[in-house]
């Protein structure tokens, strides 16, 4: 009889037993003659970068604290700007973004459009709910903002 048989597929995506944001891992791929399977998770590559880039610099906790107050600073910024909703914003990013760009730009040497921060400040967001809920925040972000930019 004949037997169907299913095509393999050079990228899947691993199985894990919790709810996983998409930005939080990268597909699996086969490697090698014994087809072994591994995935780098996002969390993971970037506190490699963080560690190699930090090891034994006073700057960069400098930047770190720095960039860390600067989110407080915005966070205030804006609840006082949503003063009647208590800060309740759902398109918090989008104002954070505006508040912060230049100053974040100028901490990091670095360019980012208006869009490009949104975008990061949402997956950062998402990020740190999955990776470190309840965690110092402003510090998180500064952290994952320093070891890809700074």
């Amino acid at each position: 009889p004949h037997m169907a048989t299913r095509a393999k597929q050079p990228y899947t995506v691993s199985h894990h037993p919790v709810s996983v944001h998409p930005l939080a891992i990268q597909p699996q791929r086969l490697v090698g003659a014994g087809q072994r399977k591994f995935y780098e998770g996002v969390q993971i590559v970037t506190s490699l970068r963080r560690l190699a880039s930090t090891k034994g610099t006073g700057y960069m906790d400098d930047q770190l604290d720095q960039i860390a107050a600067l989110f407080r600073e915005t966070a205030a910024a804006h609840h006082q700007a949503y003063i009647e909703t208590d800060g309740d914003d759902p398109e918090w990013p989008l104002w954070y973004a505006e508040y912060m760009r230049n100053k974040l730009a100028a901490l990091l040497d670095a360019k980012f459009t208006k869009s490009e921060l949104v975008y990061l400040l949402v997956r950062l967001d998402k990020e740190q709910q999955l990776e470190a809920p309840g965690a110092n925040w402003p510090r998180y972000y500064a952290d994952w903002l320093v070891g890809n930019y700074g």
